[in-house]
């Protein structure tokens, strides 16, 4: 069974795709004959190093050619695509499907997943829910105890974590908000292969606030291996939320828009695994730093939190959606 996965990013879109393609590929490899192709910048080959599959790394998609599009399935991690290379594509698919829920082609894909429960499917099957959600191979669940170490110290060792990219250095924005909370904090700023931003504005910031301990850390693999030692995370929702909420780390989120934070599992909310500042702004920093404020007041809550998030997201979701694509296979046979 011969797959190939269609990814692309960049500083402007983020690397999210980048990150759950190869998640996905890497998941399924010992199943199918997996190969990649990732539209991005030349510089995100590190992205893609050591991985037991073919990986081709292109800079635009009219790179894409019929002669590198055959394949039983195709699956699309990606924002966009030209309206042009659908149509060689299906034809050289026996089924094509897309793993982004705002794919602006999704009325020419066979078949979808979503981790939430779309309003409209433009036609296409849609399997949604967590079950379906995957996620980086480094995102490991947190054990209680080692949690319960971090959640009692003090400063309270806390993650800020926008994205890979983070076009609009919305990291700047919660740090500066962050360093003006009277409590201490440690604050561990996780950076992406595609942040592009002055790095001193970053330090300047913290100049003058010595109740606070700030380490930048530029990050990829290792992302992980900071996160898992912290008590909380301040995220930009999206799929590393998920990973948070899987890990057991509780999360504050800045939603770029109001549809982002409306994509978010309800579950998730519900249950208080992680809280919702807003959409960034002006209030929604503040709201956001007075949510963190209680939380480093209320480490019982963090605890409850942690508890709260067990079991809601498992690490079975590569596997369902290949199985789905096989049996989607048959039907289109």
């Amino acid at each position: 069974m011969d797959i190939h996965v269609i990814c692309s990013g960049s500083a402007t879109m983020g690397l999210g795709h980048l990150f759950r393609a190869r998640a996905f590929s890497r998941s399924i490899a010992d199943d199918a004959n997996v190969r990649m192709t990732a539209i991005a910048d030349p510089s995100m080959s590190s992205l893609f190093r050591d991985l037991p599959f073919p990986v081709s790394l292109i800079e635009f998609e009219s790179d894409l050619t019929r002669e590198n599009l055959a394949a039983d399935i195709t699956v699309l991690d990606t924002v966009s695509l030209d309206r042009g290379l659908m149509a060689p594509l299906r034809e050289a698919s026996r089924l094509v499907a897309s793993l982004s829920p705002v794919f602006d082609q999704m009325d020419a894909v066979d078949c979808a997943f979503f981790r939430h429960h779309p309003v409209e499917s433009h036609g296409t099957r849609v399997f949604a829910g967590l079950e379906y959600a995957v996620f980086s191979e480094y995102c490991r669940p947190i054990p209680s105890d080692v949690f319960g170490v971090a959640a009692r110290k003090t400063p309270l060792p806390v993650a800020i974590c926008m994205g890979g990219a983070d076009a609009s250095n919305k990291t700047l924005r919660v740090l500066e908000s962050l360093v003006a909370c009277d409590s201490p904090l440690m604050l561990w700023v996780l950076l992406g292969e595609g942040y592009g931003h002055r790095y001193d504005e970053l330090v300047r910031c913290v100049q003058g606030r010595p109740g606070h301990e700030v380490v930048l850390a530029k990050t990829n693999r290792s992302m992980w291996q900071i996160m898992e030692n912290c008590a909380l995370a301040v995220l930009s929702g999206g799929l590393t939320t998920v990973e948070a909420v899987y890990a057991g780390l509780p999360s504050v989120n800045l939603f770029e828009r109001e549809q982002h934070a409306n994509l978010m599992a309800e579950s998730f909310y519900d249950r208080g695994v992680c809280l919702n500042a807003g959409v960034i702004g002006r209030d929604s920093l503040v709201h956001m730093r007075r949510l963190v404020a209680e939380l480093e007041s209320d480490r019982l809550r963090l605890l409850h939190m942690h508890q709260q998030s067990r079991g809601m997201v498992d690490d079975g979701g590569a596997g369902r959606v290949l199985r789905a694509l096989l049996s989607e296979l048959e039907v289109h046979a």
